[in-house]
């Protein structure tokens, strides 16, 4: 085999028995078995049909989502960090302008796999959501049949009733992931009186650069298709009042729910979230009058261009940390 010129930048050169890897990866394989190379597209089986089996592999290698949010659900699971026990919790991945992710009902966010997650279109989704808007009453039963019949894989898989939400916030707006959690913290303010007017203020500058300039405030409602409406309906309104849109939402005596471009973008945000709710406590029993940041100053932090260079760092991008996503 002559490797002359390779190591310039050169393209291999086929002597005798080996010829170029046809898959483009550049090192030589057997002359008569052009499939050698292990990073090629796999053969097609005997007897399968050219058609049939290019669609097979098309969607097997369309799954970077999926990947992805695995990865997110099993951080989210991690019992060290207390975001949620048993089955509580799910998170959503962007794959597609047609699709997304999302966890499966009923499972365990940190045992997540890929046979965890669904594939489920976003059409039939926010089609309910748009006929509940309009006054439409959409029963269980019917949710459920929506639910099965927006699924593209694995055929007969349940998505999480909360699918819905996950839906209207990816399509809004345009973040890829969205992580929805139930830690104990969130939960022991988002149960208070006051607690609406606690998401809309800051404490500390790592909130700012986390969690954005303030928090959606989520009145309570019926988890599924009536929440999912309530969710879009105040994500939009906080974009119609600040002029961007949050990345961190409180839900009335139910959760928390954070969005990013990445996977860490998300978990960070939850992170973050959990630290200035737990600050939130220990500054309320102290029975002291709390200090929190001024609005000069938490467009001040919003807007350093060390914070912006701390934030891509992260894995934030800047028209992302100002309050949208970007696709």
């Amino acid at each position: 085999m002559d490797l002359a010129g390779h190591a310039g930048g050169g393209r291999w050169r086929s002597v005798g028995r080996t010829q170029p890897c046809r898959a483009g990866h550049g090192h030589p394989v057997p002359r008569r078995s052009l499939r050698a190379c292990p990073l090629a597209r796999p053969a097609r089986p005997p007897g399968q049909r050219n058609s049939v089996w290019r669609s097979r592999v098309i969607v097997s290698q369309d799954r970077q989502g999926c990947v992805q949010l695995c990865g997110l659900c099993r951080s989210l699971g991690d019992p060290n960090l207390g975001l949620v026990i048993l089955s509580e919790g799910n998170a959503s991945g962007y794959e597609d302008a047609e699709s997304f992710w999302v966890k499966a009902s009923g499972l365990t966010l940190a045992d997540a796999v890929e046979d965890s997650l669904v594939r489920v279109r976003f059409e039939p989704l926010l089609q309910a959501v748009d006929s509940v808007e309009a006054g439409n009453d959409i029963g269980d039963s019917e949710v459920e049949g929506i639910l099965s019949r927006a699924v593209i894989e694995p055929l007969g898989a349940r998505p999480s009733v909360e699918a819905f939400f996950h839906a209207a916030l990816l399509r809004d707006t345009s973040y890829k992931f969205v992580a929805h959690t139930h830690p104990e913290p969130i939960l022991s303010l988002v149960c208070t009186t006051n607690a609406q007017s606690l998401c809309a203020r800051r404490l500390f500058p790592d909130e700012v650069v986390l969690c954005g300039p303030a928090t959606c405030w989520v009145p309570y409602v019926d988890p599924g298709l009536l929440l999912a409406l309530q969710i879009r309906n105040s994500a939009r309104d906080f974009r119609a009042q600040t002029g961007n849109w949050a990345k961190t939402y409180w839900l009335q005596n139910h959760g928390l729910i954070t969005l990013g471009n990445t996977v860490e973008e998300a978990l960070n945000a939850t992170k973050m979230a959990v630290k200035a709710a737990t600050i939130w406590l220990g500054a309320l029993s102290t029975g002291h009058e709390i200090t929190t940041l001024s609005k000069e100053d938490v467009e001040r932090i919003a807007t350093r261009t060390d914070e912006h260079y701390r934030q891509r760092l992260l894995g934030i991008g800047v028209e992302e940390a100002e309050g949208g996503g970007a696709r």
